[in-house]
């Protein structure tokens, strides 16, 4: 136990001092401050944009279904940035030192799910658990709801995590596969941030709409109503979760998720057990390097300053998508 407290303990003192190292106590002070107060004001625009989506749905009759499809939008994004930071921290940290050690994988790879399930909650709850509050107060719930609140912000963020800790392995290997294919990976970047923005786009004209008109059958015809309620009945775990929330079918509801996410843990522990170790020594052990002969061309001052220009851009996929994909999308 004494290990896997430690080990928590350097998960987060190295992310910490790689982003402050050399930075004084005073500059540090300010910036999380400011940062504080940048998530407070996005926070209320976000809740004051939710206010008027929420009253609309309220009266529209699709209320509940508001919340499937927030809960569903919340672990999505959960999944896709989750799985992300979950390859990074499990996969391709540098933990070489710790295989000197005498430390067993068991317990590394414990205690990157500990540290990966701490930011996890953090984002849900910072996200999820000020939108259920508004909703419970527009929608007049009763004590039962906010009771369930505490319990509701620690399943929330579960299921998604325990799915990108399996996704992991198969990501991972993606990832090494594509490490080098340069135009693939520019590609793909483009075709998904190009997805992200067509996504914003109609969902901020949708908001807008909401926001400039106070009749809700402007908005939602009965058509479009009935559609939403049928796309909403397929997604069953975030219904699960509303049930939960709204305390209906509680015990069926609590039973399914817990037996849902026992299943995943199981599987999840068994990687672990017989896969995890074998990785992270393979992983440490790559030599990653790689050389390549260069031949030397006599140019002038002009061409070789735009050569070395147009050089940076391709430096890596980080310097491409800085310059390009933006640009291009």
């Amino acid at each position: 136990m004494s290990q896997f407290i430690t080990l928590l303990k350097l998960e987060f003192l190295t992310k910490r001092n790689r982003a402050n190292k050399g930075a004084r106590v005073f500059p540090r002070i300010v910036k999380a401050l400011i940062m504080l107060l940048g998530v407070g004001v996005i926070g209320g625009i976000v809740l004051f944009a939710f206010n008027s989506v929420i009253k609309t749905c309220l009266n529209a009759n699709i209320g509940t279904e508001f919340l499937v499809f927030f809960i569903f939008i919340v672990q999505l994004a959960q999944l896709l940035f989750g799985l992300s930071l979950t390859t990074k921290t499990l996969y391709f940290s540098s933990d070489s030192d710790l295989m000197k050690l005498p430390i067993k994988g068991m317990t590394i790879f414990l205690a990157k799910v500990a540290y990966l399930y701490i930011k996890e909650f953090a984002f849900s709850f910072i996200l999820g658990v000020p939108v259920f509050i508004e909703y419970g107060i527009l929608s007049g719930q009763g004590a039962a709801f906010y009771g369930m609140l505490p319990l509701i912000s620690i399943i929330f963020p579960l299921i998604p995590f325990l799915i990108a800790l399996i996704l992991s392995v198969p990501t991972m290997y993606l990832v090494g596969f594509l490490k080098n294919k340069f135009i693939v990976m520019l590609l793909i970047y483009i075709s998904i941030v190009a997805v992200g923005f067509f996504l914003y786009s109609t969902i901020l004209k949708f908001i807008l709409a909401m926001l400039q008109s106070n009749d809700a059958s402007t908005i939602f015809s009965n058509n479009l109503v009935m559609g939403i309620k049928t796309v909403a009945s397929y997604l069953y775990i975030p219904i699960l979760l509303k049930n939960i929330l709204l305390t209906y079918r509680l015990l069926a509801s609590l039973f399914i998720v817990f037996a849902f996410c026992l299943f995943l843990t199981v599987l999840i522990l068994f990687f672990a057990n017989k896969i995890y170790l074998k990785i992270l020594l393979k992983n440490s052990e790559e030599n990653h390097s790689f050389t390549k002969k260069i031949k030397i061309k006599e140019r002038n001052i002009s061409r070789a300053l735009f050569f070395r220009e147009f050089l940076t851009i391709f430096r890596s996929v980080n310097y491409s998508f800085q310059y390009l994909t933006i640009v291009i999308t």
